[in-house]
């Protein structure tokens, strides 16, 4: 027994260099709305992650039922710059189902990223005949592209 519930996910966050293009990829590419964009109190900023001297913008965006936070911190003397692979720890990936695959991949290669493998279709279990493929923005979010199995 745990001693909590879970109510429901608020969002999905992710830290990036550029939040301007960062914030245009989802909003022009991917159509979702931009909801809000401030910075945030540095004291808070430094209270909640532990990193004095923190400066936040972020950026609240939706799209359905799905709310992304972009985050961009500035003067952070050791910030690393980091590109994970979907292989290492810690790294994260937003899925989202589209109606046709390479029409998403041919539009997200358009804004400047790049498709990380191939697109390939699942065999088995109970994503069998899904079309799937992960992309990469320039902004180094990490989407897996589903398109559902036709019937």
């Amino acid at each position: 027994m745990q001693g909590f519930e879970v109510l429901s996910v608020n969002h999905t966050g992710f830290t990036v260099e550029d939040l301007d293009e960062a914030v245009r990829f989802f909003r022009d590419t991917l159509g979702f709305e931009l909801l809000s964009r401030a910075p945030r109190d540095p004291a808070n900023t430094a209270r909640l992650t532990g990193v004095a001297g923190a400066k936040l913008e972020s950026a609240y965006l939706r799209r359905g039922d799905s709310s992304v936070e972009i985050v961009a911190f500035r003067d952070v003397a050791d910030q690393l710059r980091m590109r994970l692979r979907p292989v290492d720890s810690g790294s994260s990936h937003l899925a989202m189902q589209v109606d046709d695959i390479e029409a998403a991949v041919a539009t997200c290669r358009a804004a400047g990223g790049d498709l990380l493998g191939e697109i390939i279709t699942v065999d088995q279990g109970p994503n069998a005949g899904n079309r799937i493929g992960y992309f990469a923005s320039r902004s180094g979010i990490v989407l897996e592209l589903i398109e559902p199995a036709r019937i």
